[in-house]
């Protein structure tokens, strides 16, 4: 009974913590973003853009590698190092490199470079949750799986206001095992932190009004959707694969690596400044063009991952879930360029971002409740839903696995492979 008390009451000072750090993560980007905004965006002149510009990218750049030489983060550790040491209980999450990291993935964010920062802020949610109990006393004998968990469902719930996904996230993705204990755990956690989000720090409750999907679209542009998130979602994890094969070339030549495609982002920006931050791209998607849907799905692809495996950690959730957008875009406009429709459907964007999220995450449920929660209703998640579960199937019959668990699996192989070294 003592041992099922203490935990509870660490649960609850996890809870508190990693609300109050996925908090002011959220903010500090929202505020570093208006900063962006006002710098590059307002008042420019052909004198002081150049310098602009390169004072933005420069300090961005400078504060990154201080930041990974200062706490030693080599490789962006994610959230597939949390999922390890939540099935590995028996492993410590080392705090020092998640805190460096959730800081390098916070400067890339600010940068408007297109990474996510779904990742960082459940990597920010485990930190906090092992910090807790690196500073407990040891023989009170803690179940560091469910207070990594409810540090996780606490930061995901306040740093997007996703509630229900942050305890499926934990459920389905993270945790291997599952109980009503654990589920009750992890709704009281999640209900504390929308109470912190909400009731203490005052957060508004924000959706886009979407509409309707008429009943003709529902099957075609359902399978279509399908399709292309899962195409895109399928590309995405071949071309992050794929880089990793350089990861110890970029590593041994770090500084380099930053310092040139901070140049690039460079070029990019003085070109057009509204090309940085990927996070406004999404809420447009109904009035893009067929060129820019394009343009911004050979962009994201390509881009995000050079800056993920090059050092400008961040998310890959938020990228998928941008490319699906892109592509449930698409399929809409040919509706309308068919004539079958008048404008862009909500509905389809929504349903082909969890379509190319689930091959990330490996959750359908998870993925449509996400977008559900984040961008529609229950009709659309019902989409969704049905858009995630085919697509993953689809995904499966190509890769092994989810692009998580890939990851995990390379996790796993590292430390058997270090056990037996030792």
């Amino acid at each position: 009974m003592l041992r099922v008390l203490i935990n509870l009451f660490l649960v609850f000072v996890i809870a508190i913590a990693a609300s109050f750090a996925a908090y002011g993560f959220t903010f500090g980007l929202q505020w570093m973003t208006s900063i962006r905004d006002d710098l590059l965006l307002i008042g420019l002149t052909e004198s002081d853009h150049l310098i602009k510009i390169l004072s933005w990218f420069g300090i961005g750049t400078a504060s990154i590698a201080f930041i990974r030489l200062a706490f030693g983060v080599s490789l962006y550790p994610g959230p597939a190092d949390c999922i390890f040491h939540v099935r590995n209980p028996q492993r410590r999450l080392r705090t020092r490199k998640g805190i460096g990291s959730c800081l390098t993935a916070f400067v890339s964010c600010c940068l408007g470079l297109p990474v996510g920062y779904y990742g960082p802020v459940i990597l920010l949610g485990a930190t906090c949750a092992q910090l807790t109990i690196n500073n407990s006393r040891p023989q009170l004998d803690q179940r560091q799986d469910w207070l990594l968990l409810a540090g996780i469902v606490a930061a995901i719930t306040v740093g997007f206001d996703t509630p229900a996904s942050a305890v499926l996230f934990a459920l389905l993705v993270v945790s291997q095992t599952r109980g009503w204990r654990l589920v009750g755990v992890l709704v009281g956690v999640a209900a504390l932190a929308d109470w912190i989000n909400h009731s203490v720090m005052g957060t508004p409750r924000e959706s886009l009004t979407l509409g309707d999907m008429p009943p003709w679209q529902s099957l075609l542009g359902i399978a279509l959707v399908t399709l292309a998130g899962c195409g895109l979602g399928l590309t995405l994890v071949r071309w992050l694969k794929h880089l990793q094969r350089y990861r110890s070339w970029i590593n041994h030549r770090a500084i380099w690596v930053l310092a040139a495609l901070s140049l690039c982002f460079v070029l990019l920006a003085l070109v057009d400044p509204s090309l940085l931050g990927w996070e406004h791209r999404i809420a447009d998607l109904n009035a893009a063009s067929t060129y820019d849907l394009l343009v911004m799905i050979s962009a994201c692809l390509f881009i995000s991952g050079i800056c993920i495996c090059g050092g400008f950690f961040g998310g890959i959730l938020g990228p998928a879930m941008l490319l699906g957008g892109c592509g449930g875009a698409l399929v809409s406009l040919a509706f309308v360029g068919l004539g079958a429709a008048e404008t862009i459907s909500w509905p389809l964007i929504i349903a082909a971002m969890a379509a190319t999220t689930v091959t990330i995450s490996g959750a359908p449920l998870f993925c449509a409740v996400l977008v559900g929660e984040l961008y529609g209703s229950l009709s659309t998640a019902l989409l969704a839903l049905v858009a995630a579960y085919f697509s993953l199937r689809i995904y499966l019959r190509f890769e092994p696995k989810p692009y998580y668990l890939q990851q995990v699996d390379d996790l796993v192989e590292k430390d058997l492979a270090a056990t037996a070294v030792l």
